[in-house]
């Protein structure tokens, strides 16, 4: 009994550091993958201003760039549940983003349940000002900020996407 106790405390002694260690870089992973989310919908964006003359897609929210009113219905996917979401009101960037996934942010709370979500976007925010305006009238150009988070779930930072295409986590 006393030999058992003494196994068992050494080896959460041993273990502990470990587990602590894999929950940073799970939220680290996160973060990564959160920033490639928000990576693709700035590369829907750059592909939209291709396509209309350099002109930022109209709308005040991601929710109107993607599709208002979504409905999802659940698809098997090798094995896999998966959401298939069809817009009832396709936005301007729907052509070019019909992976929802790419809406939500691993790290959101919210996230464990899509079908909770009225609509894809809800875990990033767009710029409203820049809805419907030429690249050339923006006095930041390049750095302009496109999207970001809406809370700052990675260890109290958050990843934001500019108008050129890269992401970094400010915090």
């Amino acid at each position: 009994m006393i030999v058992g106790g003494l196994l068992l405390a050494l080896i959460v002694v041993v273990e502990y550091p470990i587990l602590r260690r894999s929950r940073a870089y799970r939220e680290h992973a996160r973060r990564v993958c959160c920033a490639s989310n928000l990576r693709q919908i700035g590369l829907c964006v750059r592909m939209y201003r291709n396509d209309y003359d350099d002109r930022l897609p109209p709308g005040r929210s991601l929710q109107d760039l993607v599709g208002e009113q979504w409905s999802g219905r659940p698809i098997i996917i090798r094995g896999r549940r998966r959401y298939k979401f069809v817009p009832r009101v396709p936005g301007p960037l729907f052509a070019y983003s019909r992976n929802a996934v790419i809406h939500f942010c691993p790290s959101d709370p919210a996230n464990g349940n899509r079908n909770q979500f009225p609509y894809p976007g809800i875990s990033y925010r767009w710029d409203r000002t820049l809805g419907g305006k030429l690249v050339s009238e923006l006095d930041e150009g390049w750095r302009t900020k496109l999207l970001w988070e809406r809370q700052a779930w990675h260890n109290g930072g958050m990843n934001i996407g500019y108008l050129d295409g890269h992401v970094s986590w400010q915090p």
